[in-house]
């Protein structure tokens, strides 16, 4: 549920093995989650079901099936492990091939490429940024993005990304992996795989991974500032992953 301390958590429906659904279902989170500048929405698809849905908004869509297996087809050709953009302009359709949970991230921007396109994060390009340790996939020029800022994060067993605040970006977390939580203000919010965050610009965010594997993490902020690879001017670093008593004033990637 929304929280009045700046962030809001929902579990999509479906993610941790639930019984097959008979016809398309689909659930708001936004209200839960408290969002202001994105719309998010988890959709569950049975095996051999379609879902369409009207121009209007800028869509990010992510897959997260019941198995970590299959494939979508329709406006995006999706496996497990990718993240797909639809433009504003375009309806979308999306076809599963198995049971699926589809988590769709929205935003009333125009702009941005003409086409749909996807990225494999899989075999996305991770680098590390100069603000912290965590390995980084730009993806929004990759998708086109013109409403949103995308970013995907891989976390060592261990690793954290530093506490930071957004200067205006509203971010949506969520986790690709089991084995991660969230470090929210004063709270510590367990993550599993199904799990989405939002969190408002001024609050104090960090995502952690625990266990003996890494963990990949798609975040995405609104309003977009900056470049596609830079990060939100007003942000700032709280304290570093290995030092949790330092104070810096560096600017955050996002």
């Amino acid at each position: 549920m929304a929280s009045e301390t700046g962030y809001g958590v929902a579990s999509m429906p479906g993610v941790s093995g639930r019984t097959r659904p008979e016809t398309v279902e689909s659930v708001t989170l936004s209200d839960r989650l408290g969002c202001t500048a994105v719309c998010v929405d988890a959709h569950l698809i049975p095996a051999g079901e379609s879902l369409s849905s009207s121009p209007g908004r800028e869509r990010l869509v992510v897959p997260l099936g019941l198995a970590d297996s299959g494939a979508l087809g329709g406006t995006l050709s999706l496996s497990a492990r990718a993240v797909g953009r639809v433009p504003a302009d375009r309806p979308c359709t999306i076809e599963a091939d198995t049971d699926t949970v589809v988590l769709a991230i929205s935003t009333s921007t125009d702009g941005g490429a003409a086409e749909p396109a996807t990225v494999d994060l899989a075999a996305a390009e991770y680098r590390v940024p100069s603000t912290s340790d965590v390995a980084t996939a730009h993806l929004t020029a990759a998708l086109g993005c013109a409403g949103l800022k995308v970013n995907a994060r891989r976390l060592a067993p261990g690793q954290a990304v530093p506490l930071h605040t957004e200067g205006t970006q509203e971010e949506v977390f969520v986790p690709l992996d089991d084995g991660g939580s969230m470090r929210v203000g004063d709270e510590t919010l367990h993550t599993p795989r199904g799990t989405v965050v939002r969190v408002a610009p001024a609050t104090p965010r960090s995502a952690q991974t625990h266990g003996d594997a890494a963990t990949v993490w798609l975040m995405v902020g609104a309003p977009p500032t900056g470049g596609p690879t830079d990060w939100d001017p007003g942000a700032t670093i709280l304290e570093d992953s290995d030092a949790a008593t330092t104070v810096r004033t560096d600017r955050c990637e996002r």
